[in-house]
């Protein structure tokens, strides 16, 4: 757990820079002016960030990401401060951060082929959100081998 309570801390660091990216979009939005950095071809923020994909029901994608984040972070300093993590670690975090990924992907895919056009804070979100799931999938896929080697030991 020592090892993996330094992946925890850094999973928070992961985090933050997640809520801060939805933050900085969730502004964006609300004031009507997108910076992008990267004017090219194949980014435009604006774009992106206007199109109808861009809200659920009414509600910004960016507002989502940033209480996603915010639990992510909460949770993770939860687990730092000895709380009953056995929940959150093996099932929580693990299954919430998979989701997380699971809706990335789907908005990158929809920048990909319908928009035609990357958000690169989208894209820094969707890497964060592969970073985080890839941390809290490594204790319950290693949990998994331990027992199924034990399962073949046994018998």
């Amino acid at each position: 757990m020592k090892n993996y309570s330094k992946l925890i801390k850094f999973s928070t660091v992961i985090a933050l820079l997640g809520f801060l990216v939805s933050l900085f979009l969730l502004y964006s939005e609300l004031t009507n002016s997108f910076y992008c950095v990267i004017e090219k071809q194949f980014f435009d923020c604006a774009e992106v960030n206007r199109s109808s994909y861009a809200t659920i029901l009414g509600i910004p994608i960016s507002l989502m990401g940033a209480v996603y984040y915010l639990f992510i972070i909460i949770t993770a300093i939860m687990i730092t401060k000895q709380v009953k993590e056995k929940l959150l670690l093996d099932i929580l975090l693990p299954v919430t951060t998979t989701a997380g990924l699971i809706f990335s992907v789907y908005l990158t895919l929809i920048e990909a082929l319908v928009i035609k056009k990357f958000c690169e804070y989208c894209l820094t979100s969707a890497i964060c959100s592969l970073i985080l799931a890839l941390i809290y999938l490594i204790r319950p896929i290693a949990k998994l081998k331990k027992f199924t080697a034990r399962k073949v030991n046994t018998s």
